[in-house]
């Protein structure tokens, strides 16, 4: 449950007007922490490969990605164990985390990429992204893991696209005639409280 920000991003995101300071910095403070996680996961594949350890990444079921870490398993098993988790957790974390779901960072990535033009439209279809998103991603969970085993993610993922659906519904119903959720006395980043 945590959201990363940055008070003054213009220090180190060169921009050519501030109207395009907050969209880029907000994708690239989103995109950060997956990077961030993938960066890390390389580095510890780097750290197998020159220790000499046979590494690979199967996909499979019921997890998706399955790292193969070979000899390690045989040498020692509670590092190979903590090895697995952290390539599990950056990299098969990072990747959901990348999906266009509100409020997961793919989901603030679409939400700016779709509103550079047109704000209010821009919402609507990121939040209609999301609800399919997450409607999608929760049968296939389910019908993937089974039971009980994707019961909670299958749960995350619908109550995130109802959370989306819910929105929608509110923006929709605020009408072109409102000033809506981007309207002169709104905050961008509170329009989901709403």
């Amino acid at each position: 449950g945590g959201l990363a920000t940055i008070e003054e991003p213009e220090s180190f995101l060169p921009v050519e007007s501030e109207s395009e300071l907050r969209p880029r910095a907000k994708i690239f403070i989103a995109l950060a922490g997956p990077a961030a996680g993938f960066l890390l996961a390389g580095g510890l594949i780097g750290a197998l490969y020159a220790c000499r350890f046979g590494f690979e990444i199967q996909w499979g079921r019921p997890i998706g990605i399955i790292p193969v870490l070979g000899s390690l398993w045989d040498k020692n098993a509670a590092l190979a164990y903590l090895v697995f988790d952290l390539l599990f957790i950056n990299i098969f974390w990072g990747a959901m985390n990348l999906l266009p779901v509100y409020p997961l960072d793919g989901g603030q990535v679409a939400r700016e990429l779709f509103s550079l033009g047109n704000p209010r439209a821009g919402l609507e279809k990121s939040l209609l992204l999301s609800t399919v998103t997450g409607a999608v991603v929760a049968v296939l969970v389910l019908t993937q893991l089974g039971f009980p085993e994707g019961i909670l993610p299958a749960l995350m993922f619908g109550l995130l696209a109802i959370a989306s659906y819910r929105a929608l519904t509110q923006v929709r119903a605020m009408g072109a005639g409102g000033a809506g959720y981007y309207g002169p006395e709104a905050d961008d980043d509170d329009w989901w409280k709403k």
